[in-house]
């Protein structure tokens, strides 16, 4: 028997059954508008919630704030110029590092400053491309006080690390971010970097596969891991990855430069120089290219080809630049040949002799 009906004799006077009834009926409607009204909130959570992570991947998922790995060497080459990392930088007493307790609950989003967060996460941007990483620390030190668990701030934070040659506390904040997101490729791939700088191939090597099993369509890691290759000579898989990563990364100067240089390591010129072409043509201002492709020609024994293509370079490059360019083993089968010879009086022409005094 229903609580209603229980209490249908304590109505108040004049109360009948349909009066009953009706209490009945208001009641299950009271309880689906409580019941809409519920759904409705819930609702409105998952969409805050939506829009949260969305704003939040915008930074966490960007290329922008992964290293490519830079090698010293005329053959290789990265989009952005190689820069000696600044003097040691040490944080203020003030403010340490967020630590990572897996036990404490993730805090509530608050999307006011989640937004200022962010703010200070494109200021960081800024401030990073330009070298400045005094002024980007300053704004990623800003985004964790706002934001102490953004995992895109202590990735960040851990480029600016490794952009200094800090490696050690790199890897420390970048493990930090990597227990808070243990998925997330582009902390992998950051750390690899980290990690290979401090001379651990291995363990740079295990991060990058890491990455792209998680992501297979994360053409910035198959990129890394074709310089870690072209790095140790193991020119078959450098190839193999940089074509995996052509497919979504063809209009990238590095990448077709790097996967020329492993295609004529393993002595496939024709196809190393339509890439070296397809440079040409768009960047032509980029040296490096002229170079390489002259590289080509001297392995495929073709002097005068080679011969070209290094003058059609010098015209791209300072004489400092050229000299070192000049200086590359990979010259030495024409080094004695008198083209390449007349060029490198070009750039160093010997100096006048001093004037003989006349004897008496």
């Amino acid at each position: 028997m229903s609580r209603f009906k229980k209490n249908r004799g304590n109505s108040p006077a004049g109360a009948s059954g349909a009066g009953a009834e009706i209490t009945m009926i208001e009641a299950h409607r009271r309880t689906r508008l409580t019941s809409m009204a519920f759904l409705a909130l819930m609702v409105v959570f998952l969409l805050l919630a939506w829009w949260m992570w969305a704003e939040s991947r915008k930074h966490g998922d960007s290329d922008k704030d992964f290293l490519l790995l830079s090698l010293d060497t005329n053959a290789a080459m990265t989009d952005r110029p190689a820069t000696s990392p600044g003097p040691l930088y040490t944080a203020p007493r003030e403010w340490t590092e967020p630590s990572v307790d897996s036990g404490d609950a993730a805090p509530p989003l608050d999307p006011q400053k989640m937004t200022a967060a962010m703010g200070e996460m494109r200021k960081a941007q800024e401030y990073l491309q330009g070298g400045n990483y005094d002024a980007a620390t300053l704004h990623v030190r800003k985004a964790l006080d706002i934001q102490p668990d953004m995992d895109a701030a202590l990735r960040m934070l851990g480029v600016i690390y490794i952009q200094r040659g800090q490696f050690d506390q790199a890897i420390s904040i970048l493990e930090k971010a990597l227990a808070r997101d243990a998925f997330n490729p582009e902390t992998l791939s950051n750390l690899s970097t980290a990690y290979l700088q401090r001379g651990d191939r291995e363990k740079a090597e295990e991060l990058l596969l890491t990455a792209v099993q998680i992501k297979p369509d994360y053409h910035i890691g198959y990129v890394n891991l074709g310089l870690l290759f072209l790095a140790s000579a193991q020119y078959e898989s450098a190839a193999e990855y940089f074509e995996m990563a052509m497919a979504g990364m063809r209009d990238s100067i590095s990448l077709r430069n790097n996967y020329a240089v492993a295609l004529l390591r393993l002595g496939r010129f024709e196809e190393a120089r339509e890439h070296l072409n397809w440079l040409v043509t768009r960047h032509p201002d980029v040296p490096e290219s002229y170079f390489n492709m002259a590289i080509t020609y001297v392995y495929d024994n073709d002097a005068a080809s080679a011969l070209e293509w290094i003058r059609r370079g010098s015209e791209h490059c300072s004489p400092s630049a050229l000299q070192e360019y000049l200086r590359d083993s990979d010259f030495n089968a024409i080094r004695q040949h008198p083209g390449f010879q007349s060029l490198a009086r070009g750039i160093e022409p010997d100096l006048p002799r001093r004037p003989v005094a006349p004897r008496n």
